[in-house]
């Protein structure tokens, strides 16, 4: 079948609005990765792998920090029938957030030095004293995003993801000009994201304030006993993916050194990060559109192979460029002190290709309410990276090439199952 006539076969599968909806957020995402792209070819010649490798610990830290910050309850703003039940649990998330930002900053207050010396974080300069604040930035963008897609203000939800990528690139980029070098790619995060949220909750309340007069505290604590299954069982699931993926961050530091991290978050930050933004896109419209087919007709099989085929089709082409000139391509755009980035990433895309392809699908847990499965692939997630891992650790323990080669293929068998488990759940068989 020829390409232009598989491409518009698809189009006219594919519903009018969702088609709408994908063009706009993916589109929309994929330009507001493209400003840290480009920004990033200034970034690698302003600061060092191993101010990246930092900047990869700091941002392991507050990965595990996230996973407790709203308790997982801003999973469920999107299933409310009423927009007022909605706002009153957005309450709630913001509630947790906040005692959660108070408890962490009292936990480094008093433990910043233990966790320094027991996780080897060598001239570290203090990014520890950045991780509440950063957390709690981070979760109200992520509350602000879950509620847009609810409200299906999916051009407010992309115009907020430029700003964000936006001024975290620039001030990222402008500070070392100010002499402000020092943690510079962990201080432009969070002076970027204080301006993305700031301007999305402006859209939000410019919308809907209406809704946020009839918050109750009775209704609260009703919403927050109904959804806590979400803590229950997400909150495992997401803490132990949270392990899988920064294990390797902490392991490489320890083994390896800042610099191989800075490399390989370079890697991540080029390959994972702009893969992450368009799949989650496409989640955000998948997940709109599955949970009504699922709640109507109790599957989804339809548009889970719509979006399946869709991501298999537009992956293979830059996969295959990457996979053969990938370190010639670092080595020109960042410079040639970053052309090892370019051999992580020859020996990673494969996982990197089928984590984009199921990202979205794998909301399906939620959407089937089937969290317990969440938490058994999130279980294999980790047994597999620790065994890549163990495995190196005895037989290849000063290659880094290796290690990695031996984290793709473990994580690549995962994707493979989990790809399994949702096909099943979308088709309403389990």
């Amino acid at each position: 079948m020829p390409i232009s006539n598989f491409f518009s076969q698809l189009k006219e599968k594919l519903s009018s609005d969702f088609r709408k909806n994908l063009v706009v957020m993916i589109g929309g995402s994929f330009f507001a990765q493209v400003i840290p792209i480009l920004f990033s070819f200034l970034l690698t010649r302003l600061y060092t792998p191993e101010d990246f490798g930092v900047f990869s610990n700091f941002s392991a830290v507050l990965s595990f920090l996230l996973v407790f910050m709203l308790m997982k309850y801003e999973m469920a703003v999107i299933l409310p029938k009423k927009d007022s039940v909605a706002a009153n649990l957005l309450a709630l998330c913001l509630g947790i957030g906040i005692f959660f930002f108070l408890l962490m900053s009292l936990i480094i207050y008093l433990f910043d030095d233990f966790i320094y010396k027991v996780f080897k974080f060598e001239n570290h300069d203090n990014f520890l004293l950045y991780i509440p604040i950063a957390g709690l930035l981070f979760s109200i963008f992520n509350l602000l995003n879950e509620w847009f897609v609810r409200k299906k203000y999916f051009q407010a939800l992309v115009k907020n993801k430029i700003v964000n990528n936006s001024f975290i690139a620039g001030i990222s980029t402008v500070l070392p000009k100010l002499n402000m070098m020092t943690l510079g790619l962990v201080k432009g995060q969070i002076f970027g994201q204080i301006i993305s949220v700031t301007a999305g909750t402006y859209v939000m309340l410019k919308k809907d304030k209406h809704l946020f007069k009839a918050i109750d505290i009775r209704i609260i604590k009703r919403l927050f006993f109904k959804y806590i299954n979400f803590a229950k069982f997400n909150i495992p699931g997401q803490l132990i993916n949270t392990l899988s993926v920064q294990i390797v961050v902490f392991y490489l530091t320890s083994q390896f050194g800042f610099k191989v991290v800075g490399l390989y978050a370079l890697t991540d930050r080029f390959l994972g990060v702009p893969l992450s933004f368009i799949g989650n896109a496409v989640k955000d419209v998948f997940k709109q559109k599955a949970s009504e087919d699922f709640r109507n007709n109790g599957e989804c099989l339809g548009i889970y192979k719509k979006t399946t085929l869709l991501l298999m089709a537009c992956s293979l082409p830059p996969f295959i460029i990457l996979f053969i000139f990938a370190p010639e391509l670092f080595a020109f755009f960042f410079g040639s002190e970053w052309k090892d980035s370019g051999v992580y990433a020859q020996v990673l895309c494969i996982m990197y290709m089928l984590s984009f392809i199921t990202m979205p699908t794998g909301w399906l847990f939620v959407i089937a309410e089937k969290q317990k499965f969440d938490f058994l692939w999130q279980t294999l997630f980790l047994i597999f990276t620790l065994g890549s891992l163990a495995i190196s650790y005895v037989f290849f323990k000063d290659n880094v090439v290796y290690t990695l080669l031996l984290l793709s293929v473990g994580r690549s068998i995962t994707y493979l199952i989990q790809m399994g488990m949702t096909y099943r759940l979308a088709s309403g068989k389990v």
